[in-house]
């Protein structure tokens, strides 16, 4: 070997070993921030395992809400997400989502949405709704308050039958950002439960 080799070689050993103090840093940083959530709210965190995310569990009016966070990949974005399962079969199907090009393009060429009475609101979310008299329970002054957030203005909400999804295609970056988040999915359970 000559000395190009080795300094080749102990160039990618720097960069794999940084690159894995990194990952192992942002991991722990995210660990952190639940572990003071658990503390705060009365939950639990979940370790995950080598491919899996921990975990936090709040229980809220006899349900878990499992929150994770997940880094991005090479083609995904980073996410929050929120799940309950539930049991309650007559729960309608309701899904919120920013209202941006590609869906007021659809909406043009005949997609269904359902439409809450506020034009501000109305020109920013997209409602796909069956129960118009749930979405007038569920998307509240307070929620609307919460939804013009900027760390929440990607939000996906999804309410089905059997499941409740919230997320976020970001990881927050401190208490505040969770706390956020975390209190936006509290006051949805609230108007479902």
């Amino acid at each position: 070997m000559t000395a190009n080799d080795l300094y080749l070689v102990a160039i990618l050993t720097i960069i794999t070993i940084l690159t894995v103090s990194l990952v192992y840093y942002s991991s722990r940083k995210r660990e952190d921030h639940l572990k003071l959530q658990a503390e705060k709210r009365g939950g639990e965190i979940r370790k995950g395992g080598l491919f899996k995310w921990t975990e936090l569990l709040i229980p809220f009016q006899g349900v878990q809400v499992v929150i994770h966070s997940e880094p991005g990949g090479k083609n995904r974005p980073p996410k929050t997400a929120a799940q309950v399962t539930l049991d309650a079969p007559r729960l309608p199907t309701i899904r919120i989502k920013r209202y941006g090009l590609w869906l007021k393009l659809l909406v043009r060429f005949g997609k269904e949405r359902f439409l809450s009475g506020d034009d501000d609101f109305d020109g920013q979310w997209m409602i796909e709704a069956e129960d118009p008299f749930f979405v007038q329970k569920l998307v509240t002054a307070e929620l609307k308050y919460k939804l013009a957030e900027r760390s929440l203005r990607s939000i996906v909400i999804r309410i089905e039958p059997q499941k409740i999804y919230i997320s976020i295609p970001s990881v927050p970056s401190n208490e505040a950002g969770y706390d956020y988040f975390i209190d936006t999915v509290m006051l949805i359970l609230q108007r479902i439960l």
